[in-house]
């Protein structure tokens, strides 16, 4: 049986923690950290699926399908791509402190997701799109929906999602 490889991308603060947790859940090795496990030379798990987080940027850097793919051989890859309401990403990445200036923003925005897809494409992966706002409005239903799309199983517990857009709603 193919092991896989979920790489869950997506522009930071756009809730790529929050769905890497989701599928540590479905039994997916991972951290939902800054710091990934398999980044590490040595860090892939020698049975079962892994889930493989990466915001974009990543430390400065630009994400590298083409590298992760490399190191996942043996693995059937596929790429989730977490999407978040622009106004409340830019909102997040100001609060976080990703990003300092606002007028920079949509542009940085534009620049990863075209990133992540042109990556996507050039190295002929599957991916799936997931919704943060579907996760909050829907949390059962969605990462029912998003397991089973992904051929994992889910368990009969799910994740607690809380509204982190509202906060962002309520400041201006």
């Amino acid at each position: 049986m193919q092991r896989s490889a979920f790489l869950v991308v997506g522009a930071e603060s756009t809730g790529t923690r929050l769905v890497t947790r989701i599928l540590i859940t479905a039994g997916c090795a991972g951290s939902d950290g800054h710091d990934q496990p398999f980044d590490a030379r040595d860090g892939l798990p020698r049975s079962g699926n892994l889930v493989w987080r990466r915001s974009v940027p990543h430390r400065g850097a630009m994400l590298d399908l083409k590298a992760m793919r490399k190191r996942l051989q043996g693995f059937s890859v596929h790429v989730v791509v977490v999407i978040r309401d622009w106004t409340i990403t830019a909102r997040s990445q100001l609060q976080r402190g990703h990003e300092t200036v606002p007028q920079v923003f949509p542009g940085k925005l534009q620049l990863a997701y075209g990133a992540i897809f042109e990556q996507i494409m050039a190295e002929d992966l599957p991916f799936t799109l997931v919704v943060y706002e579907s996760l909050v409005l829907h949390p059962g239903q969605a990462q029912r929906a998003l397991k089973q799309s992904l051929g994992l199983e889910a368990p009969k517990t799910f994740i607690t999602v809380s509204d982190e857009n509202r906060k962002h709603w309520e400041t201006p």
